[in-house]
Formats: structure tokens, C-alpha cells, sequence
């Protein structure tokens, strides 16, 4: 997918609106104070009553978003669609496939979480990951490893055919 800014939807600029503030002998300018609700918290519980100049800046920026998006969300569908709505998971793919095990070592060049089993566990290997130098230093270290053991090449075509068979095995 090649993205690039579509010629015919313009991206939305913030107007530049002078705002001087001095706090502490401080002087700050900020030329787009006025997109910060001032009532932010009533916002959160009545979002109607945010500042229609902001929300209409916020709509058109996620307007242009959407558009901008479109071709990605359609390939990621695309993926979906083709590999099944569930999807093949990691620790299933390397069990079915052993020809690529080689690439992947969980806890030593990568985490491994199987989604099927729910964001909490992709919640619990992240705070492992959080919690842990050793681990970081050791996937970074195992990460580096595996990419100078594999020519960008050669392991980007076992990712491929990874997918592939994994795509086949489903």
C-alpha cells in the first residue's frame, strides 16, 4: 500500500490564534491555547457542551484521518478476511510450521502471546516487558542477534512465508 495525502481533501490547519500567558515571571505564547477546553472536565461527562469552534476542528481532522486511512484499514480487512476472522495465532503458527521456529525465540528474541487467550495476557507481558531489564536488554540483544544472523532478505522472505502458510494452514 502506498500512501500519500490525496490531492483532493486539504489537511486541516489549526487556526493561529495569539494567546500570551505569563505564570512565575514566565511569559509562554501559544498560538492554539484556545483548541484546550477550558472546561475540559464538564466535557468529559457532557461532551455537547465542548466549544463548537474545537469540535469542529477535531471532526474535520478526523475526517481527513478516516479518508487518509482508508486504503490501510482496507488492507488490514483484507488480511482479516483472508486469514479468517480469528486469525492464525503465533504460538499455533509455530507449532504448525517448524520450518520457521528458528526466527522466533519467546523470552529471548521476542514475547510471544497468544491472543486467543484475551488482552490480559498481552496486558501481563507488557508489564513483564515494563518491569523487567533483563528481559529488554536480552529480547533487544536476541533481536539484534537474529537480525545479523539473517540478511534483511532472507528473513523478510521467511515472514512472508510464514504468512503463506499460515495463511494455508487456516
Amino acid at each position: 500500500m502506498n500512501q500519500k495525502i490525496s490531492p483532493d481533501r486539504a489537511v486541516p490547519r489549526a487556526a493561529r490564534r495569539p494567546f500570551t500567558d505569563t505564570h512565575h515571571g514566565i511569559v509562554r505564547e501559544d498560538d492554539y491555547a484556545w483548541l484546550r477546553a477550558s472546561n475540559w472536565q464538564e466535557v468529559m461527562r457532557d461532551p455537547a457542551v465542548l466549544d463548537p469552534a474545537i469540535r469542529a476542528h477535531l471532526e474535520a481532522e478526523n475526517a481527513y484521518s478516516k479518508n487518509e486511512m482508508a486504503d490501510i484499514e482496507k488492507g488490514w480487512n483484507e488480511i482479516t478476511d483472508e486469514l479468517g476472522k480469528d486469525g492464525p495465532t503465533w504460538p499455533k503458527y509455530l507449532d504448525e510450521v517448524t520450518t520457521q521456529k528458528k526466527y522466533f525465540e519467546d523470552g529471548e528474541n521476542c514475547l510471544l502471546a497468544d491472543p486467543d487467550a484475551g488482552a490480559r495476557v498481552l496486558a501481563d507481558a507488557l508489564v513483564r516487558l515494563a518491569d523487567d531489564s533483563e528481559l529488554r536488554s536480552r529480547l533487544r540483544a536476541g533481536g539484534l542477534g537474529t537480525a545479523e544472523r539473517y540478511p534483511d532478505t532472507a528473513f523478510a522472505s521467511a515472514v512472508a512465508d510464514a504468512a503463506a502458510e499460515t495463511a494455508a494452514a487456516a
